[in-house]
């Protein structure tokens, strides 16, 4: 069914797994020293002290600006903006996982000349919070900074996209297309990648009452991991060799372990978070936001005289901010075209059948925080001819 090209896409893949560990040998300065500027993509020449712009990775792990993924969609929004508007940039990773570590490099960033900072990831929320004051001068756009609601400062504006619509819609295409033994991966207990998976198992089971199709089943697992592994790799081969159909990841740079599995068993899987679809035949769409749309979008506010400081936003399918991945569409194969999808797609934004509105999420269903998430969401859940395994 697949027209394979198996040398293009090992050699994609391979060039992959040589990035993560060839990144950190690019960079201008020592493991020691980490929160010192590291320019590492060739096309930010300007990333130089006194660089307008700054962006902070949210991960002591520098490879991951490389890594197809959303800190490589984040960082392509910072240049894309910058490049087109005349602004010098860089980017900086801090020393260590923590809020100190964050705040360090944010400083950093700051005494080196930056005028916006565009931090990423929940671990950055307090750090924001903390230098926000002391620099009123300097404008900070936090990106999914989970928890910063609440400690919002007038000169910060902080986005967020609902990517359990974007999952929710990943899991209606999984149903009309004809998949019905369907595996979930997950890289971590935590919200973010919760959020991703509660819309996938709601999409399963709203496509899969509104079709009357029957005999689905679903198995979940985190991996506790979000790097390429053998271990990734090895769960998703033994799916796959007891039935799985299709796989439908959240593991960031773990992703790339199920594109090798997914290879090798010449079985489907799906992508997430960005088009992965160029990594591997394999991958029919995923479950995607578009944040560099966002970042650009909130650069060009902070650049000009309408910067939302002091707020926050949710970007949603009605900002064509989230929904599935589209160049690389190859759901046809299997009786779901990208007509399909669009169609499905305006009903879910008009909220047909109550699709959109009756979406639970995990700190609602999740009473007991020592449940599993996922058979948290079963019992809260009007189930419709599917059966779940939570995989321990």
């Amino acid at each position: 069914m697949f027209n394979l090209k198996k040398r293009r896409a090992l050699f994609i893949f391979m060039t992959c797994v040589m990035l993560i560990f060839s990144m950190s040998s690019c960079s201008k300065i020592g493991k020691a020293d980490k929160a010192e500027e590291i320019v590492i993509d060739e096309s930010a020449a300007q990333g130089v002290a006194g660089a307008e712009v700054a962006f902070i990775l949210p991960s002591t792990d520098e490879s991951a600006i490389g890594i197809s993924g959303w800190v490589q969609k984040s960082w392509a929004g910072v240049k894309n903006y910058c490049e087109g508007n005349g602004k010098t940039y860089t980017w900086f990773v801090p020393a260590w996982d923590s809020t100190q570590g964050f705040s360090s490099v944010i400083d950093k960033a700051v005494s080196g000349g930056a005028k916006i900072v565009v931090t990423a990831g929940p671990g950055s929320a307090e750090a924001v919070a903390e230098v926000q004051g002391k620099n009123p001068d300097v404008k900070f756009i936090a990106v999914e900074a989970d928890g910063i609601q609440s400690l919002i400062g007038y000169n910060t504006y902080a986005v967020f996209h609902q990517v359990n619509e974007a999952g929710f819609l990943a899991g209606v295409a999984a149903v009309k297309g004809g998949f019905n033994n369907i595996g979930i991966l997950i890289g971590f207990d935590n919200p973010q990648m919760n959020s991703w998976c509660y819309g996938y198992i709601q999409g399963i089971n709203y496509a899969a009452g509104a079709g009357g199709t029957t005999g689905i089943n679903v198995r979940q697992q985190y991996v506790n991991s979000v790097t390429v592994s053998p271990e990734i790799q090895d769960i998703a081969a033994k799916w796959y060799a007891d039935g799985c159909d299709l796989i439908i990841p959240v593991m960031e740079g773990g992703n790339l372990s199920l594109f090798a599995a997914a290879e090798k068993a010449k079985k489907p899987c799906f992508g997430s978070d960005v088009d992965q679809g160029e990594l591997s035949e394999m991958v029919l769409t995923g479950a995607v936001r578009h944040i560099d749309a966002s970042i650009s979008e909130a650069l060009k506010s902070a650049s000009g005289g309408d910067f939302p400081g002091g707020t926050y936003k949710w970007f949603t399918v009605s900002d064509n901010r989230v929904g599935l991945a589209e160049a690389n569409w190859r759901m046809d194969q299997f009786g779901y075209s990208l007509s399909d999808y669009k169609a499905d797609f305006e009903a879910f934004k008009t909220n047909v059948d109550k699709q959109r509105s009756s979406l639970k999420v995990e700190s609602i269903s999740r009473k007991d925080p020592g449940m599993n998430a996922f058979e948290a969401l079963m019992n809260d859940l009007e189930k419709k001819n599917i059966g779940f395994n939570a995989i321990k």
